[in-house]
């Protein structure tokens, strides 16, 4: 569901001539990264997500 309402988002601003296809596809991957790390770590409910070292 998010996923798809990402790509909404970003398909509108490609449509509006904001960005590119190619800031999309780099954006997605950054996302698929920094949701991949969030779920190997883990996030405290008590504490906004922190990179660990």
């Amino acid at each position: 569901m998010y996923e798809k309402m990402g790509r909404q988002a970003g398909d509108s601003r490609v449509y509006a001539g904001i960005h590119h296809p190619m800031d999309l596809n780099a954006g997605y991957e950054i996302a698929r990264k920094v949701s991949a790390r969030a779920l190997q770590v883990g996030v405290p409910k008590d504490k906004p997500f922190m990179p660990q070292d």
